[in-house]
């Protein structure tokens, strides 16, 4: 199937030579006329900097336009290449040693991180949506306690909007009490987020696709834009993607044992989601759609366990997170925060043109990969491919802003759908030459994003 979807010789080699001629017509148009293009696709953002940076944005483009060239022509030049000897005779992605891996996914990492400081330099802002001043309060109440502390913290809550995560705000509070900067605090559990990130991403692909190195899947992650973007930033993406690549590492494990110790880790990692983000909820469905998935594919009733599984890692994840927003009386700040989502910034960003360029700069680039995995149906890429769905599925809900940072959530579970095409193509010596540009294309236009328009 993979040869179906990426290999069709000279056919393909037209095609992509044909987008990469197209991709610098339009450069040198958009170059030329950029105030007509300005005009066609401004968006009225009611401050100041977010208009100067969507106008940087449009006046860019055309240089992202050009890296798109050279990577379309690239894939033609190696699809071209691929049935004459030059090409059938590349080498398989090696092995690396463990420290040759740590090394080369540091590097990545580094980058990454300078990116994203770049950008954070940028936007000037010490931190977003007052995570550093939900973290003081509660770090001032740690520290002092009594009755006026206690009535601070929760009249701070209660005007909070996001007051129903308070994972980050407990992890920054309990940092406050090391003598770091705050601002410090949130990069360094973003960067070290980020490294286990990939070490869970790692531990996937080398579950899902044993046969091929994992590495390369961790190199197509570490340089996703909005990966790159969270790894030294100072907001909360990062510790998601983190949150949701380790529950369906535990959601693996689960799966292979289903021990009781497992289904506890699960259910505690999930929890931990959960309070982290309202986006993570769709991870609660995970494991029990699974289950009812597999027993409707082998035509039986769900059995009896199915339901402990529900519990444990739908229910009882949902009711701690409910019980904890009751108690402090925080949930009319959601459903207020939700609501200004429909008819706030949001409508600006809730639209047609920001969830194509999103999906398709961020995602798009596996999106062949993913179709050539061949196994899509089977009951583990289910719960990969049910998560992606209800991400979006959520945002449509409440008309969210289709921003590149949200997409870390789901590049994880993208590149755990395209490990096993790439590791088959891996194996394949009459695909390795489009692969290898697959690669180096990806990563070229990846962070031709993120250096060119620093993404939201």
């Amino acid at each position: 199937m993979f040869e179906h979807a990426w290999y069709s010789s000279r056919r393909a080699g037209a095609i992509f030579a044909a987008l990469s001629a197209g991709c610098l017509a339009l450069a040198a148009v958009w170059a030329n006329w950029p105030q007509w293009f300005l005009a066609k696709l401004f968006i009225p953002y009611p401050d100041e900097m977010p208009r100067v940076y969507f106008a940087r944005a449009v006046f860019a483009f055309p240089h992202l336009l050009l890296i798109l060239a050279a990577a379309a022509a690239l894939l033609a030049t190696a699809f071209f290449l691929a049935e004459r000897p030059v090409g059938a005779r590349l080498p398989p992605l090696p092995a690396l040693s463990p420290l040759a891996e740590g090394l080369a996914l540091g590097g990545l990492i580094a980058i990454g991180a300078f990116l994203s400081l770049r950008l954070w330099v940028y936007w000037q802002r010490p931190a977003y949506d007052y995570f550093l001043d939900a973290g003081g309060a509660l770090h001032n109440y740690l520290h002092t306690g009594g009755p006026a502390a206690r009535a601070a913290l929760l009249g701070f809550m209660g005007a909070y909007h996001h007051a129903a995560c308070p994972l980050t705000p407990m992890l920054l509070a309990l940092g406050m009490f090391l003598p770091v900067n705050p601002v410090v605090l949130l990069q360094t559990y973003n960067l070290a987020a980020t490294v286990g990130a990939a070490l869970a991403l790692r531990a996937i692909v080398r579950r899902l696709a044993p046969e091929a190195p994992a590495w390369p899947i961790c190199a197509l992650y570490l340089t996703n834009a909005a990966v790159a973007r969270n790894s030294f930033f100072t907001h909360i993406e990062g510790l998601n993607a983190l949150l949701g690549l380790l529950a369906f590492r535990a959601w693996l494990r689960w799966r292979d044992e289903p021990t009781r110790a497992r289904l506890a880790a699960l259910a505690a990692l999930l929890t931990a989601a959960v309070f982290q983000k309202v986006s993570l909820l769709p991870l609660l469905a995970i494991p029990t759609a699974t289950g009812l998935y597999e027993a409707w594919r082998e035509k039986r009733r769900p059995a009896r366990a199915l339901w402990a599984v529900a519990f444990w890692t739908g229910a009882a994840p949902l009711l701690n997170w409910a019980a904890y927003g009751l108690g402090f009386g925080l949930f009319h700040n959601l459903a207020h925060h939700i609501v200004l989502m429909g008819t706030g910034w949001n409508r600006f960003d809730f639209a047609p043109l920001p969830f194509f360029y999103s999906t398709a700069f961020l995602l798009g680039p596996y999106a062949v990969a993913v179709a050539a995995n061949g196994r899509l149906r089977a009951p583990v890429n289910f719960g990969f491919l049910l998560f992606i769905g209800l991400f979006f599925a959520a945002i449509f809900a409440v008309r969210g802003p289709f921003w590149g940072r949200y997409y870390s959530n789901v590049v994880g579970p993208c590149l755990a759908l395209a490990a096993p095409g790439l590791a088959r193509a891996g194996g394949n010596p009459r695909v390795r030459a489009p692969l290898y540009a697959f690669y180096v294309g990806t990563v070229a236009v990846q962070w031709g994003i993120i250096y060119l328009y620093l993404i939201r």
